[in-house]
């Protein structure tokens, strides 16, 4: 017994039906399987949106602490380059 739910918790498997399994257990069992796959789903895709709109915002502000590449350190200071 031990090697099976070993075998379970490493493989990532739902649940452990003895056979035969009745109709109900396994209506039951599908019903539950489904709505962990769901759950699972909606997870993945909020954490994808989540990272997602991290990564904009962290973008934006490193876009504003890096100065504009035509304010050149002497044009800020008001002296020309050219002669």
């Amino acid at each position: 017994m031990d090697v099976a739910v070993h075998a379970i918790n490493e493989g990532n498997i739902f649940r452990f039906l003895n056979k035969p399994c009745d109709k109900e257990q396994m209506a039951k069992t599908l019903t539950a399987a489904l709505l962990q796959y769901r759950l699972v789903t909606a997870e993945r895709h909020l954490l994808e949106q989540t990272l997602s709109g991290t990564i904009q915002v962290l973008t934006m502000c490193s876009a504003w602490s890096i100065p504009p590449h035509s304010a050149a350190p002497s044009a800020r200071a008001g002296t020309s380059t050219t002669s």
